[in-house]
């Protein structure tokens, strides 16, 4: 088992050497996402994921690890999905990463606005991603190493990006008017 400095409890199966359970008990309110998890291997993960009854930081919704102030999926287990209903705003840098079950078309719910670096890296099953108008950001990389990919969909009401072919871009940015 490791704590780290936040208090967040990893049960660690040194035999597989990945992390077997994350829990996040309820006084944690903050958690260096990127220095924390990165030092776990936890691909393997399946349900796996708790946040204690009454944090007001973090909650976990089709397993995804969420916080709350940012609207921001910080992790996602195996077989995770992105929620709908305006809880997700940013799909965080390596979320999804090297998730392979994730397959055919990923659909991005309407109300995420941005898709950090890595969200979806090495998802070689994902072969389409549907993006919706209320996307306004995607960094780069963010679908990097999906071998699979083949194409976007995305939405016509979208003002930032536009699919052509199987290629997505970025809209140019119009000139400020002059007074």
């Amino acid at each position: 088992m490791k704590i780290s400095k936040e208090g967040v409890i990893v049960q660690f199966d040194k035999k597989e050497r990945r992390g077997d359970r994350l829990f996040i008990p309820k006084n944690v309110v903050g958690v260096d996402e990127n220095r924390f998890f990165s030092r776990f291997s936890l691909l393997d993960m399946k349900n796996v994921i708790e946040v204690e009854d009454g944090n007001s930081a973090y909650f976990v919704k089709n397993g995804c690890l969420i916080e709350r102030a940012a609207k921001k999926i910080v992790l996602a287990e195996r077989g995770a999905a992105v929620p709908s209903g305006g809880d997700v705003e940013v799909i965080g840098e390596g979320a999804f990463c090297q998730h392979d079950e994730l397959c055919g078309t990923l659909v991005i719910p309407d109300g995420v606005k941005t898709i950090e670096r890595a969200a979806f890296s090495a998802c070689t099953g994902i072969t389409k991603v549907r993006i919706p108008a209320s996307v306004t950001h995607i960094e780069r990389g963010a679908f990097s190493g999906c071998n699979g990919l083949v194409g976007f969909d995305v939405s016509e009401e979208n003002e930032k990006y536009y699919a052509q072919g199987n290629c997505l871009f970025k809209r140019a940015e119009s000139a400020p008017e002059q007074a």
